[in-house]
C-alpha cells in the first residue's frame, strides 16, 4: 500500500509526525488535524452498521461503552520482541486486572473487545507449536472466552466482538468477504465514538484512533503499560501521541 518507494513514504510520515510532535502550523499538520478530527468517515452503508453496533453498545440506559484493543495475538509476541518491551503487555489477565483497579466499579454498561480471533484460535489449533509464547496465547483464549461468556465486573457489564461478526452477518457479500479488513474500519470507528478508549501504544490502530478522539475533544484514553493503565490525553494534553514503536 505504500507504492514503489515504501521506505522513503515511513521516512516522510515520521518528518511529517516530529512537525506534529513539536507544535507546527502547517497546511499538512492543520489538514491532519481536520482529516482526525471528523472529516474521516466510513461510507454509508458502514456507517449504518456502526450505528446500530453503537446503538446495541450503549443499551436501553445509554450508560456508555468501553472500547478494549487487546493487542495480544501470537504475532504480536514474536515480532520486534526487543522493541518497546517496556510498553507491552501480553497476559490478556493483566489487562483486565488494570481496568478493575482504575475502575472499581462498572463505568459502562458494555465493553467491546477489539482482537483477531482468527489469529489467535488459529495458533491454539497449532499443535507443532509448544514455547511459551503459544502457552501464553492459550490462557489469553481462555480469558477471552470467559469474559464474552461471564462479562467483566461480576457479571454487570456485557462483553462483546462487534466488528467481524457485524461485517459478517450485514448482507453484504462484498463486506463479508473482506470481513476481517473492514471489521476494522468498523471497529475503529466506534472506538472513536466510546466513552472510554483502552489500547496499547505499540498500536498503530490504538494509537491513531486516540488522537482522532483527541482532536474530537474525547478525553476518556488510556494506554496499558506494564505498571498499569497510563492516561493518555488529560485536560492539559495539548499535542497528540507520537506513535513510536
Amino acid at each position: 500500500g505504500l507504492g514503489s518507494n515504501p521506505n522513503q513514504a515511513i521516512n516522510r510520515f515520521m518528518q511529517f509526525e516530529r512537525k506534529l510532535s513539536r507544535g507546527h502550523t502547517l497546511p499538512e499538520t492543520e489538514m491532519y488535524k481536520t482529516i482526525l478530527g471528523g472529516a474521516l468517515r466510513p461510507h454509508p452503508n458502514l456507517q449504518l452498521i456502526i450505528n446500530n453496533t453503537i446503538a446495541e453498545l450503549n443499551g436501553a440506559e445509554k450508560k456508555g461503552y468501553m472500547v478494549l484493543h487487546a493487542r495480544i495475538e501470537p504475532d504480536m509476541m514474536r515480532q520486534n520482541v526487543r522493541v518497546c518491551t517496556d510498553k507491552r503487555v501480553m497476559n490478556m489477565t493483566d489487562i483486565i486486572n488494570m481496568l478493575y483497579e482504575k475502575f472499581p466499579e462498572p463505568p459502562v454498561s458494555a465493553v467491546l473487545l477489539v482482537f483477531s480471533r482468527d489469529i489467535i484460535e488459529n495458533e491454539e489449533a497449532n499443535d507443532k507449536q509448544d514455547d511459551d509464547f503459544h502457552k501464553l496465547n492459550s490462557h489469553n483464549l481462555k480469558i477471552l472466552n470467559e469474559l464474552r461468556e461471564n462479562g467483566m465486573w461480576g457479571g454487570k457489564v456485557k462483553v462483546v466482538e462487534a466488528g467481524s461478526r457485524m461485517v459478517e452477518e450485514s448482507g453484504n457479500d462484498f463486506y463479508a468477504y473482506y470481513y476481517n479488513f473492514v471489521g476494522s474500519i468498523v471497529n475503529f470507528f466506534i472506538a472513536v465514538q466510546a466513552t472510554i478508549l483502552v489500547g496499547t501504544e505499540v498500536s498503530t490502530f490504538s494509537t491513531y484512533a486516540m488522537n482522532s478522539r483527541f482532536y474530537r475533544e474525547s478525553r476518556e484514553n488510556y494506554f496499558y503499560r506494564p505498571g498499569g493503565l497510563y492516561w493518555m490525553s488529560p485536560p492539559n494534553q495539548t499535542k497528540p501521541h507520537r506513535f513510536g514503536c
